[in-house]
């Protein structure tokens, strides 16, 4: 009988051949049209729109698919209903998460809060930044015609990050190979170096638990209280792993020992990645990036063997409140 480590190991190995997961139902072509908005309000001819219409209306019934029983934990929500921070999801890169299907769950979580979320369809312009107030990315890829370097384009990474500086805020989220690739180049023009391999825990089997004892969850106003509930816990479910600049707040450090694995030419090849980083936040300018690179523990999914992961696993049951506090300490001044 293999352990879970084990049927891990051939899953992640069969990713980096293959890709997990990706489907005809989730590629979708990056637009370019552009259009005038007012605040609050995500708006282009066909290609945006409000997601109190699309949330979950692309959800899948098969394969690994959002958690439609998830019910989020929030009794007492920050602002009244749909009158927070305009949160826009990032849906013009091929996504491999996004609001209709896999994040439905992350959309609905911060729903529930009170914020407004909203997807985005068109390439990332000054004028579609202005409308908001919290930018999230989470799986970018290339589309069948592009390269990885060419999934933002040289106009939308000068933009995107001109606008952090100038003060909004980003939540930027990869995951292991074949979901990292076209994140890279816009990484790297925020400062960070992302690992290009699977990150593992030898010994450790998925998901992998940082907390508070073990020292690989660390003290910061997200975890300690300062924002919403302390957290003294956060579960991921694998991706990879990531450098940060010396002036970020880590939030989440790989352990000594950790390796990457990535299959490159038929060769598996390993590194160390001791002390590299799962989670960080960041000061830029005069907004703020928070940086992942595990996508599943944001959500609430159905793996392909029918089992919860994310939010709703039994190991995750702080997962949706660090979440809410990761936007909190992105929508304060």
């Amino acid at each position: 009988m293999y352990s879970r480590f084990s049927v891990f190991y051939v899953v992640t190995l069969l990713c980096a051949l293959v890709g997990c997961g990706s489907s005809g139902s989730d590629t979708n072509s990056n637009n370019t049209g552009g259009g005038n908005t007012s605040k609050g309000e995500v708006r282009n001819q066909s290609m945006v729109m409000s997601s109190s219409d699309q949330i979950c209306s692309e959800a899948a019934t098969t394969g690994q698919r959002p958690d439609l029983d998830y019910m989020p934990p929030i009794s007492s929500p920050r602002y009244p209903s749909d009158s927070g921070p305009n949160i826009v999801v990032d849906a013009g890169h091929n996504n491999f998460h996004n609001i209709r299907n896999r994040y439905c769950m992350f959309a609905m979580s911060l729903r529930a809060d009170g914020y407004r979320v909203n997807e985005n369809y068109d390439a990332l312009t000054s004028n579609n930044l202005a409308q908001t107030d919290i930018y999230v990315i989470a799986n970018a890829r290339p589309s069948t015609d592009q390269t990885a370097d060419e999934t933002f384009s040289e106009s939308e990474i000068e933009a995107l990050k001109n606008w952090v500086i100038d003060g909004g805020r980003l939540m930027f989220i990869i995951d292991h190979p074949n979901f990292l690739e076209g994140s890279v180049k816009l990484a790297d023009a925020l400062g960070f170096t992302v690992i290009e391999r699977s990150a593992l825990i030898p010994g450790k089997p998925v998901p992998y638990q940082f907390d508070k004892d073990s020292g690989l969850l660390k003290d910061h106003a997200i975890t300690d209280g300062t924002i919403g509930q302390p957290i003294s816990k956060f579960t991921t479910f694998s991706g990879s792993a990531f450098w940060a600049p010396d002036e970020a707040d880590i939030l989440l450090q790989f352990p000594e020992n950790s390796i990457g694995r990535r299959l490159i030419d038929g060769m598996l090849i390993e590194e160390d990645i001791s002390g590299a980083l799962q989670g960080a936040v960041l000061q830029f300018g005069l907004g703020k990036i928070a940086m992942f690179s595990e996508a599943g523990a944001f959500t609430a999914q159905i793996n392909i063997r029918g089992l919860p992961m994310g939010m709703g696993h039994e190991d995750a049951s702080e997962n949706s409140l660090f979440l809410l506090n990761v936007m909190h300490w992105l929508a304060l001044n």
